[in-house]
């Protein structure tokens, strides 16, 4: 809570809370990780509208939703941040992209991280970009926050801009496949109506993280579950490691796409077959009590 409390107070002095939603809109361009949820509710609390962008889209398409969203803030990983260069360099010379300023999550070793840090700030000086880390942003956040306050929540600095349902509180795009990106715009109403509906709750709630947060479907899922006091674990790495996530996260509930079930049950079918093919110790045992072994 105090982590998104200082997030959202610095979100509100760098772009103002007076502003409409349609001048208060962030980007959001990096792997699932606990910051992309942490910016994703500071865009939340303060009334910015944020425009999650998926790694893996083409420059072409994420340059398209950068200029049709008019981004100057961008929120992104490392691993994004060569990439979100190459887009500026390549636009320096034409019609110039409107972005100022990458907040980046930090998530390597320090000395790479300077190392890094260094070569991409000269890049990026050279288009007008200036980069900074996501952990220095946080902390300018938190010295505005009031000392006397009853908690953070009360501070003057986190009183943001007053969302009304009809407010656009997300734009979710689509991959450009097929054209131009294509963006669908999600109320305050619908978000909250959607993160917001109940269903049966286990004791604990934990759930994996593993589908893209720049997709409406585990975005929805992780926030509903941070609102319901759960858990969550972020799975690193391709789908089909995610068994040994779900062996050390211990998922109560888990959700996928119909594509990923199939993927899924072919793997766990496969892993099956293996362990029965090796199980020679007793021919007794359950396909539970193969798998376990």
């Amino acid at each position: 809570k105090g982590v998104a409390c200082s997030v959202h107070a610095e979100l509100r002095a760098e772009l103002g809370a007076s502003n409409s939603a349609e001048e208060c809109m962030v980007g959001i361009c990096a792997e699932n990780c606990v910051e992309w949820l942490v910016t994703d509710l500071s865009c939340i609390l303060s009334g910015v509208t944020s425009i999650p962008i998926d790694p893996p889209l083409a420059e072409a398409a994420i340059a398209s939703v950068i200029t049709d969203c008019s981004l100057r803030v961008i929120f992104c990983s490392f691993q994004c941040v060569s990439k979100l260069l190459d887009i500026a360099e390549a636009r320096s010379s034409g019609s110039s992209l409107p972005l100022t300023k990458l907040i980046v999550f930090s998530g390597q070793s320090q000395a790479d991280l300077d190392s890094t840090s260094n070569s991409c700030k000269c890049r990026a000086s050279a288009v007008g970009i200036q980069i900074q880390l996501f952990s220095a942003f946080e902390e300018r956040g938190l010295s505005r926050l009031d000392d006397d306050a009853g908690c953070y929540f009360e501070s003057s600095a986190c009183q943001g801009r007053d969302r009304q349902s009809d407010d656009i509180c997300t734009i979710v795009y689509t991959s450009g496949s097929t054209g131009k990106p294509k963006g669908a715009i999600l109320s305050d109403q619908i978000l909250r109506r959607r993160i917001g509906e109940e269903f049966l709750v286990p004791t604990p709630l934990v759930v994996v993280s593993y589908l893209p947060l720049a997709h409406s479907f585990d975005r929805e899922n992780c926030l509903s579950c941070f609102l319901k006091g759960g858990r969550i674990a972020f799975h690193r790495g391709v789908v089909s490691d995610i068994f040994s996530t779900l062996q050390k996260a211990q998922p109560t509930t888990f959700s996928s796409t119909p594509r990923l079930w199939n993927e899924l049950h072919q793997q766990f079918l496969d892993s099956f077959a293996s362990a029965q093919a090796t199980d020679q110790t007793n021919a007794t045992n359950t396909p539970i009590e193969i798998l376990r072994k």
